[in-house]
């Protein structure tokens, strides 16, 4: 009698332990199922999303009838780096040179008025010599030993050139250098670096930089040029030209004021002017 029931006790154990068993079992077995339904249903949305995406792209992009067999495989596109809205640090005017000069430099100063009236001189807070009378401040600021890194900084004290002066610095939302339209901020096109000497990176330079250092009839030759040749002029190449169009007088300020490396900063910067208007500005360190 006891025999049977210690047989029957070691019975139910094994029952119970295998329901147990085989219920785990099961219970694995239907979230490995689980699982395996989830990821194959997630990696056809991802794919379905991914093409949703894609046509969307295709449909952004102009169709062209033109064979690619039709077009000519040697002709050669020029991109200059002049153009564009996108600028950087070197494409700008250093106001260093010209501002902490112990003496008066009238080249760069001259230049530096023309290009000032035709960036701001069709705006409405624009004034008779208003260029002349925010050079004399600038340079009024260095004689008081007052602190300039950056062109906020050159804040002039005269109240009535104030307001013109803010419009400036800050530039206008609507800007537009392809349409004309606004007028652009300082930093679009001017910069405070004490350690260069250079006023300008002629590789760089934008065009109104060109038509201010070496006048509008000239700096439009030399584009032309730079056209023509598929590629930016060299400092030699820039002296050739300048010989033929007589104009030697330029050698001896291009030699004194102008960079033409690339020279390599411990920062990057960038500006991008949006056609919404929308400005933006990214600087990044070097390491």
């Amino acid at each position: 009698m006891n025999i049977l029931f210690l047989v029957f006790s070691f019975l139910c154990l094994f029952l119970f332990f295998d329901a147990t068993l085989c219920r785990e079992t099961l219970s694995t077995s239907l979230q490995n199922k689980a699982s395996c339904h989830y990821m194959k249903a997630k990696r056809k949305c991802n794919n379905h999303f991914e093409s949703h995406k894609f046509s969307l792209l295709k449909r952004k992009i102009p169709k062209t009838t033109t064979k690619t067999s039709s077009l000519p495989m040697n002709k050669e596109t020029f991109s200059s780096p002049r153009y564009g809205k996108e600028r950087i640090k070197q494409g700008k005017w250093n106001l260093a040179p010209w501002l902490f000069s112990s003496v008066d430099i009238p080249f760069l100063q001259s230049r530096l008025e023309e290009l000032l009236k035709s960036l701001y001189s069709h705006t409405p807070f624009w004034t008779d010599h208003l260029e002349k009378h925010l050079l004399v401040q600038w340079r009024q600021l260095v004689k008081e030993g007052l602190p300039l890194h950056q062109l906020s900084d050159l804040f002039p004290e005269d109240p009535s050139l104030h307001f013109s002066f803010y419009r400036m610095l800050k530039g206008a939302s609507n800007y537009n250098p392809e349409t004309g339209q606004g007028y652009p901020s300082l930093s679009d096109f001017f910069y405070l670096d004490e350690n260069s000497p250079q006023t300008l990176c002629f590789p760089s330079a934008t065009p109104p930089l060109l038509q201010a250092f070496f006048g509008t009839e000239l700096a439009q030759e030399i584009l032309v040029e730079e056209e023509k040749n598929k590629k930016i002029l060299t400092k030699e190449e820039l002296f050739v030209f300048l010989s033929e169009k007589r104009a030697i007088s330029s050698f001896s300020n291009i030699e004194a004021y102008c960079l033409f490396s690339r020279k390599k900063t411990t920062h990057d910067e960038l500006i991008y002017q949006a056609p919404e208007g929308i400005r933006l500005q990214y600087s990044s360190k070097r390491p």
